[in-house]
């Protein structure tokens, strides 16, 4: 029998019981809450959907936890309207001092209502410095101008927390995260998930790439010569300079991973981190990026740290492979992943 959630739901779900049901679905080892309109409370659990609740939310329940979620009473307007969302939201863990717990949060329109997914992220951000069983040959492998790394794991094992924390947006609530000396400022550059607001974005191709020289712009309000010259040539490289002076939301998701991936050149001299890169392209387009991605490691010398759930394409690029699992973890090269338990199910797809 399905374990639900101790409290009955009040006539109206406030943020405070909202708070004690993810805090009570994170006990049970969930990655994803979902509220619906007219369901139960759902929660994903080691990759099965199990029910939180009896009773089922109201649209005016999942409207008001988006407006208390976000601090903005008129964000679930905007979602109404047909625009999603996502932010961030946390709670504070009771009787732990200081411990809050994280979620990326996507909240949608439907014609239900606002539908809400709340990810589940770690308490503690993972480290290389802080995991056991890193090996000498992935350290390396990390280390500027040295490698294509791909890091894989079930959904809510902290890929995308750790990416964040190496590149400094989030601090470690314990431990240390420490850069090799040539990474310095500058010398990275990110291509995140890309949200459906970024897609839009009323700019042409130029201004986008151009907009990832600003970290090491300094004082200056206006681009330089040289850093206009590096973008045109990072657009060459990629194989788009013809769209140069192209509506960027006019583009295909491929072209736009071009355009995004482009920027990120233009804020890296040694490495790109990237996170999800193909999420959105057609299997065409996806290998068209993994080409490219190997070209500026093995060509251009940048090495590159890449979260992707698409591995039966990504090993057939990569040389290296970080699984972050529940039960633990591997780090090696691609054949020994293969010929690992953990990459088991993986090589069973490749064979088929």
């Amino acid at each position: 029998m399905t374990e639900l959630f101790p409290e009955p739901l009040r006539h109206e779900l406030t943020r405070s019981q909202m708070d004690r049901i993810l805090l009570w679905c994170v006990e049970k080892r969930a990655s994803d809450i979902v509220f619906c309109p007219g369901d139960p409370v759902w929660m994903e659990q080691d990759g099965v959907w199990r029910r939180v609740t009896d009773a089922g939310l109201t649209p005016s329940e999942t409207e008001r936890i988006v407006n208390e979620t976000t601090m903005q009473a008129s964000r679930a307007g905007y979602v109404r309207s047909g625009r999603s969302t996502d932010y961030a939201y946390q709670t504070r863990v009771p009787e732990s001092r200081g411990v809050w717990q994280r979620f990326r949060v996507n909240a949608t329109s439907t014609s239900k209502g606002i539908y809400i997914v709340m990810r589940a992220l770690p308490r503690a951000i993972p480290t290389l410095g802080g995991m056991e069983g890193i090996s000498d040959s992935l350290r390396r492998a990390l280390y500027p101008a040295s490698g294509l790394v791909c890091v894989s794991g079930v959904m809510g094992s902290g890929k995308s927390t750790l990416m964040r924390g190496l590149l400094g947006l989030i601090q470690p609530q314990s431990g240390t995260i420490e850069h090799a000396p040539a990474l310095k400022h500058g010398a990275i550059g990110y291509l995140p998930q890309q949200t459906r607001a970024q897609r839009d974005f009323p700019a042409t191709v130029l201004e986008v790439v151009l907009s990832g020289c600003r970290n090491r712009q300094g004082l200056h309000c206006f681009y330089t010569p040289a850093q206009r010259t590096e973008a045109m040539m990072n657009l060459g490289k990629l194989g788009i300079l013809e769209l140069k002076d192209a509506c960027y939301r006019d583009l295909s998701g491929g072209q736009q991973q071009r355009v995004l991936l482009a920027r990120a050149l233009c804020a890296a001299s040694q490495l790109l981190i990237l996170d999800e890169p193909i999420t959105g392209l057609d299997p065409a387009a996806a290998q068209d990026l993994y080409k490219t991605l190997a070209y500026l490691n093995q060509k251009e010398g940048m090495a590159i740290v890449m979260v992707t759930h698409d591995l039966k394409a990504a090993l057939k690029s990569v040389r290296t492979v970080l699984h972050i699992g529940r039960k633990g973890l591997f780090s090696g090269t691609v054949a020994d992943y293969l010929a690992s338990p953990q990459g088991r199910r993986f090589r069973e797809e490749l064979e088929s």
